[in-house]
């Protein structure tokens, strides 16, 4: 698995000219806007930054922006800058070091250099609970990858209603830790009372399990969070050899 060894910051300072409606906005609004606005050239700078690195043989594994508008004091007013285009920089907001072992808890779907992309989210507004921090790593860790499915192959071993034991070919989503049984295993429906557990391949691991019932898809099989933290650096190498 890569880690990164190099961090490469560009700065763009734009200059704008905006008209009254848009400088009227709060600046939660305004970040909203902008960067639904730049959503095209944001999306497409890593594409072309990681094109032109291949050539010295660099891999972009990770990227983060950042849109922060700022606007000038009114001509005249007290402390206004003596140009219109030059303002007094932003404050830094202090460092917020978050801990390994709370982000891996929140989000053990995500690779190291996206940790790092994590942390750099998650400092300006993490708060000092334990708990609640965990929570709020969560839902940034979540929004960073849109939700994606993130599967590992896996077996599901359990005991049929038949009463069979069987080993059930499936895959485990890293992000939420729901399993999917592979499609021609799907109509065997397992016995819900027994114990039913994960086991991966070339692994002694071993995970409990709840099924919840049935639905088109197959079985509705839960891995908790906990235990998905706990050998994320395992399933991490797995899904991103």
């Amino acid at each position: 698995m890569s880690t990164p060894n190099l961090r490469l910051t560009i700065t763009f300072d734009l200059a704008l000219n905006a008209p009254a409606e848009v400088l009227a906005k709060d600046q939660e609004t305004l970040c909203r806007q902008l960067n639904t606005l730049l959503a095209g050239f944001v999306a497409g700078a890593p594409t072309i930054a990681a094109k032109q690195l291949e050539k010295a043989s660099i891999r972009l594994i990770g990227h983060h922006h950042h849109i922060n508008p700022a606007k000038p004091a009114p001509a005249g007013a007290p402390g206004a800058a003596p140009k219109p285009a030059a303002k007094a920089a932003a404050p830094a907001a202090p460092k917020v070091d978050i801990p390994r072992d709370a982000m891996i808890a929140a989000a053990p779907h995500l690779t190291d250099a996206e940790l790092v992309t994590l942390a750099e989210r998650a400092a300006a507004k993490a708060p000092a609970d334990r708990a609640a921090l965990v929570r709020h790593l969560r839902r940034v860790s979540l929004a960073m990858v849109n939700n994606e499915f993130r599967m590992i192959p896996c077996f599901v071993a359990g005991t049929l209603t038949t009463g069979e034991s069987v080993e059930l070919a499936a895959k485990m989503n890293l992000t939420n830790g729901s399993v999917l049984v592979d499609e021609a295993d799907r109509n065997r429906r397992l016995q819900t009372s027994d114990p039913i557990h994960i086991t991966f391949p070339e692994s002694d691991i071993r995970l409990d399990c709840t099924c919840e019932g049935y639905t088109l898809s197959g079985p509705v099989i839960q891995v908790r969070l906990e235990d998905l933290s706990t050998h994320r650096d395992t399933f991490i190498a797995r899904w991103q050899p």
